[in-house]
């Protein structure tokens, strides 16, 4: 294995090679994790990292939607997790139960990213 960055995340990065190696499985080796493979993705996260952005949430979101290389991360929300969509779908919330469903996707999100 390519040694990683110190500023990636060991639980990350397993947790999008495991994606991969699966993928590879799925694809009947069309989609292979080989040790270049491994090499050219560290080399993109480099790019990211260079350009500001974070590159455990890139991992992260790769592995969460079974892409087989990193990208920019969206800066944005899951969309079912904006208080909007939520609560227009349901009966109107007072203000002391919008404030507790904020505070549970707040610590629904920071759980995610940790």
């Amino acid at each position: 294995m390519t040694a990683l960055p110190t500023w990636v995340d060991r639980e990350a990065w397993e947790g999008f090679v495991e994606m991969r190696k699966r993928q590879e499985k799925l694809s009947r080796g069309k989609i292979a994790w080989t040790a270049r493979a491994e090499k050219l993705v560290i080399v993109e996260l480099y790019k990211l990292h260079d350009k500001g952005h974070d590159a455990n949430r890139a991992l992260d979101e790769s592995a969460l939607k079974g892409w087989t290389d990193v990208y920019c991360p969206k800066d944005k929300d899951i969309p079912n997790m904006k208080r909007e969509y939520m609560t227009s779908l349901g009966p109107s919330m007072t203000e002391a139960e919008k404030a507790r469903a904020d505070e549970a996707r707040k610590s629904i999100m920071l759980k995610r990213v940790a």
